[in-house]
């Protein structure tokens, strides 16, 4: 009678562990489920989101080539631009200034013979 009992407590055992591990199953089934919709939903959603990203920085990148293309055209037309100052500026102020050095050295002159000099032992 006590294997009996002991028979009847395995098979009770085997059937609760049964039904727990069909639960536990069914369980995992439905997260399952639900971690594929939830991937689908999120590949639903970010690919387009990251396809949208990728338009944005193609553009972007489109943009600063350009940008760096008018910011090189720009340095380039400063550059001849500021060597073309300087050149003026050889070719006209060069002149002026010797013109300016000698009338300068003329009235220094000019002011030496017509004042009168000081003698020094009056």
């Amino acid at each position: 009678m006590l294997i009996e009992v002991a028979a009847v407590v395995v098979a009770l055992c085997m059937v609760v562990i049964s039904v727990v591990l069909v639960m536990a199953l069914l369980r995992l089934n439905a997260a399952a489920e639900r971690i594929e919709r939830l991937a689908a939903t999120l590949e639903a959603e970010v690919r387009p989101v990251a396809r949208a990203l990728s338009r944005t920085a193609d553009y972007v990148s489109e943009a600063m080539s350009v940008l760096r293309r008018r910011i090189h055209r720009t340095d380039d037309a400063l550059d001849a631009v500021t060597h073309r100052m300087v050149r003026l500026s050889d070719r006209l102020l060069t002149p002026l200034e010797n013109i300016a050095a000698l009338l300068h050295g003329a009235g220094v002159g000019l002011r030496y013979l017509l004042h009168p000099r000081r003698r020094k032992d009056s």
